[in-house]
């Protein structure tokens, strides 16, 4: 899966800080908060708060990036790292608000749907007493019964395609699942399908980019989804994203919508530090702020997202951009980074959406483009999960030689990038007692080039000078990308057609048999 010029090893390329700066304020303080009161590297935070932003938007905005392509407001993250690496409280204190929000809405909907029960009873009153009357009088329309309350829902989990489809008929603004362990999502697409992975996939897809889903129970019924948006927020381990995510998922696309954050491992050590009430309230009422962008509504009084566009000021940054980074994926020899890299395309434009909302939201004037602000803020975090994404990638294609090594450096890195065959035999667990494999392990780098020996200063008792190593700083691969002449216009954000010139959504639909 190693790119053009891209080392197959995870630790090749080091890890590089979230650029913080490019959230807006009130995002951020809420990232470093969390931080704080985790214990945990700002980059889990951060795509966790983004993810959470765009399934509160929905599909109450869209982004019109020119006639035939649309972007929403729907992104899919990840958190990876190994167990311990305290995870799950960052998707906590991260989805705490929405939670908060449902629980309020599942009491007024039990009070909605008590009442509504009592409405039924005294309209099956009303339609026997009518239907007394209909034998001696004139005929008469009967009675009107009520309407069942609707389950206003934001926020799902483990839940079935089937289910999914009656929520978002329900809800057609959108929806975000949270599972604490993502694979567990995965592996749920082959819940109710003989055999094998079958029916659920296509409808993600679809979900992902907000686009037209049938589905046809067997039961009887059939839901139509016009705009099935669905943002996705989880976690998982290394190993697993390894062994789950097959050649199926990477070849259908699955895996290259996802966003990933994978910062080294840190020790969960104490701290007294909580997250304050101050920041945990300003967080809820941004999120209350999301849910409240109003959308529009179409000919037929269907609730639709507001298309918006790019600003005049914004267009100039995102052309640039897009080039660039078209011109960088050519040069990527690895099939399933490259589909990643050309997704990262829609996902800098769904990001500058975030951002602008965000932005209003803050209290700022109502939402009529995409600004250059917003679009530099995306860029910025874009080029980080490219950098992230070749980490990631690298780590799915290592060896059991690769991952050995990746650990070693990032222990050595830890150490701050020094360790004598004697600190390696008291460190890393697979090498204590077992001085010849430590000292073979680390010669391994040396031959690599990443690391060299050095002597150390002998004792004043005499004897033999211990040797020790010390990495060599790599500094992040970047690439010099061919310079071909200049051409006209720019992609489609691989959304096929580009010869409509009115927005509607999505081309085609996916019908799904349950």
């Amino acid at each position: 899966m190693n790119g053009a010029g891209e080392s197959n090893n995870a630790g090749a390329e080091s890890f590089r800080q979230f650029p913080l700066e490019a959230l807006p304020e009130r995002m951020r303080r809420f990232v470093e908060a969390v931080s704080a009161a985790t214990g945990t590297d700002p980059a889990f935070g951060a795509l966790a708060a983004l993810v959470v932003a765009a399934g509160c938007i929905g599909n109450r905005v869209a982004a019109l990036v020119k006639g035939g392509w649309i972007e929403p407001a729907v992104l899919w993250g990840l958190l990876l790292g190994r167990s311990g690496a305290t995870k799950s409280p960052v998707l906590k204190l991260v989805t705490r608000a929405i939670v908060e929000l449902y629980k309020d809405a599942r009491r007024e909907f039990a009070e909605a749907t008590t009442a509504y029960e009592r409405e039924v009873e005294r309209y099956k009153i009303r339609l026997d007493e009518w239907k007394r009357e209909q034998r001696k009088g004139p005929p008469s329309d009967p009675p009107e019964p009520p309407a069942a309350p609707i389950e206003k829902r934001a926020l799902v989990s483990d839940v079935t395609v089937e289910k999914l489809g009656e929520l978002l008929k329900s809800n057609p603004l959108g929806l975000l699942l949270v599972r604490d362990e993502l694979t567990a999502w995965l592996g749920s697409f082959d819940r109710y399908a003989a055999g094998g992975k079958g029916s659920d996939q296509p409808a993600w897809l679809s979900f992902f980019d907000a686009a037209t889903v049938v589905i046809d129970r067997k039961a009887g019924g059939t839901y139509f989804i016009e705009r099935g948006a669905v943002s996705v927020l989880g976690s998982s381990q290394p190993g697993t994203v390894a062994r789950v995510f097959g050649l199926a998922e990477r070849e259908s696309g699955l895996l290259a919508r996802i966003i990933i954050a994978y910062p080294p491992d840190r020790p969960g050590l104490w701290t007294d530090e909580a997250l304050p009430d101050a920041v945990a309230d300003d967080w809820k009422r941004l999120v209350q702020s999301l849910f409240a962008i109003p959308p529009t509504v179409d000919d037929n009084g269907e609730l639709r997202p507001r298309f918006i566009p790019i600003g005049r000021d914004a267009k100039p940054l995102w052309i640039e951009w897009h080039d660039r980074h078209a011109r960088e994926i050519v040069d990527i020899a690895d099939d399933t980074l490259a589909a990643h890299f050309s997704k990262l395309k829609g996902m800098c434009i769904r990001l500058a959406l975030v951002f602008t909302c965000v932005e209003v939201a803050s209290g700022g004037a109502a939402i009529s483009a995409i600004g250059a602000d917003a679009m530099r803020r995306a860029i910025s975090v874009v080029e980080w999960l490219k950098h992230e994404s070749r980490r990631v990638y690298a780590m799915l294609a290592e060896s059991d030689g690769d991952r050995a090594d990746r650990r070693l450096v990032e222990w050595l890195a830890k150490r701050g990038g020094v360790a004598s065959v004697r600190d390696l035999t008291h460190g890393l667990r697979e090498y204590r007692g077992d001085p010849v494999g430590a000292e073979r392990a680390l010669g391994r780098l040396v031959e690599a080039g990443r690391a060299a020996w050095e002597s150390v200063a002998a004792s004043a008792t005499g004897g033999r000078p211990p040797r020790r190593i010390r990495l060599i700083e790599q500094p992040p691969v970047t690439k010099t990308p061919a310079n071909p002449e200049s051409f006209e216009g720019f992609g489609d954000g691989d959304t096929g057609d580009t010869s409509k010139t009115e927005p509607d959504g999505g081309e085609g639909f996916v019908e799904i048999v349950i």
